[in-house]
């Protein structure tokens, strides 16, 4: 029993040449002190890794590291599986042994998965390749990256915050573009550059937008002055259909602005207006990517202990989400790391609960196990003269009955007994077998020893 230290003791058999009879043996257990176990979960590269979750799936417990990249759980001594995840790393799994009065200390090793990359392809309004374009981190002094001949370049880039690119080439307009890498994915940037020539009479401004993913006009975008954070106004919203707009009036000098639109990222540019420039400013807004931490699933199948498919299951996980199988269902959108899953069959088959670890952006696929049951009644000779409880060995009570009632059912539905031989105890009752091989109800007589 978990939590208790194990014990053998012999027991004697007596003659049951006469008939079977009732022998009760007593076992006594002691309990054992809990050891407490401490996990470091870590990156491959020894970088600590707060919010990871550590789960002990047999008693599913857990613990969440802190900003240490540690927690502890206390367990009893014995062996136990251990399921580490993380939103932004590969679940991690394994075993561990506890043993009586030693604590221990573990390191749980995550795949690192701490940089992202940012695939550029930077072309004019034609689509051609427009090579030797610069591509900057806002703030940065030199170049990122350049682009080749196919008009490409990537980096490597920090993940999970916005980040703003300043895109510029010779004789093309300048552009700007918000990304937002993902940990261990690779995000396509596109921009495009229209062909501009200077004038020198005028400082008047126009902005394109456009999809950072495709390169295609983006329309109903809100341009903004944004130089004071906290009161932004309205420069103009590009139109609809060329995704281009003019402010009525601007000033020469220095200008911040953000170009935002429901479902992409917010682009912010700092830009310098003046009369020598090209007047032209390309805003490209990149699609907006779904949150990592609700982008698994799980795609579940249900067979019996024979192998045979399972229909009409109802999966469940802890977030609320669910499906019904005909032998097999997916579920989507599920937060990542461990999760508890629940396996509900309509007739005739155990329920049953386990724990899966997701990964984000992948699809984890389990088969799940469950019983075909039997239900079982109990029927004595005469009404005892006091309670008497039955039990299943090996499974646990399965019903109780008290005068004046001569019989009981045993646990119905899903809690019935899975297909086997079982062995029927009650106190006072000699023990009586069943073979459970169909999912029908079995009726047991039991006789008081003699």
């Amino acid at each position: 029993k978990s939590g208790v230290a194990s014990v053998d003791t012999t027991i004697t058999v007596p003659d049951r040449s006469a008939g079977p009879t009732y022998s009760p043996a007593t076992f006594t257990l002691t309990d054992v002190a809990p050891v407490q176990i401490t996990y470091t979960a870590k990156t491959s590269d020894a970088v600590l890794l707060p919010g990871a979750t550590i789960r002990i799936t047999e008693d599913n417990i857990s613990c969440t590291t802190s900003s240490t990249g540690t927690c502890s759980l206390l367990l009893t001594p014995g062996t136990w599986t251990l399921l580490a995840s993380h939103p932004n790393h590969p679940s991690v799994s394994g075993s561990i042994t506890v043993i009586a009065g030693t604590p221990q200390s573990i390191d749980v090793n995550f795949a690192s998965a701490s940089t992202g990359d940012i695939d550029f392809t930077i072309e004019d309004t034609s689509g051609t390749a427009i090579s030797g374009a610069s591509v900057v981190l806002a703030g940065n002094t030199g170049v990122n990256c350049t682009t080749d001949v196919n008009g490409e370049c990537s980096i490597l880039a920090r993940p999970s915050t916005v980040q703003t690119y300043r895109v510029s080439a010779s004789g093309h307009a300048t552009g700007f573009i918000s990304v937002l890498p993902l940990p261990g994915t690779t995000v396509s940037a596109t921009v495009q550059l229209p062909v501009v020539t200077p004038d020198p009479t005028t400082s008047a401004l126009t902005f394109r937008t456009i999809d950072g993913s495709t390169g295609a006009a983006l329309g109903s975008v809100l341009v903004e002055d944004v130089d004071d954070p906290a009161n932004p106004t309205t420069i103009c919203t590009t139109d609809a259909s060329t995704g281009a707009c003019t402010p009525s009036t601007q000033d020469v000098g220095l200008l911040n602005v953000r170009a935002s639109l429901s479902g992409y990222v917010t682009t912010s540019a700092t830009i310098t207006v003046d009369t020598n420039s090209a007047n032209t400013v390309v805003l490209a807004l990149q699609p907006e990517e779904p949150d990592p931490a609700t982008t698994a699933s799980l795609a579940v199948t249900v067979i019996d202990e024979i192998g045979a498919a399972v229909n009409g299951v109802a999966v469940s996980v802890e977030s609320g989400s669910s499906c019904t199988a005909s032998n097999s269902c997916t579920i989507t959108g599920i937060t990542t790391g461990a999760t508890t899953v629940t396996i509900t069959p309509s007739t005739n088959h155990r329920s049953k609960t386990v724990v899966a670890g997701l990964t984000f952006g992948q699809t984890t696929n389990i088969t799940v196990t469950v019983h075909r049951t039997g239900w079982v009644r109990i029927e004595v000779a005469s009404s005892p003269t006091t309670s008497a409880t039955f039990a299943v060995i090996g499974f646990g009570t399965l019903c109780i009955i008290s005068n004046p009632n001569v019989a009981c059912n045993g646990p119905t539905g899903h809690r019935g007994l899975p297909f086997g031989d079982w062995l029927i105890s009650g106190e006072g009752y000699a023990n009586s077998s069943v073979s459970i091989s169909a999912s029908i109800l079995y009726t047991v007589t039991m006789s008081a020893s003699p």
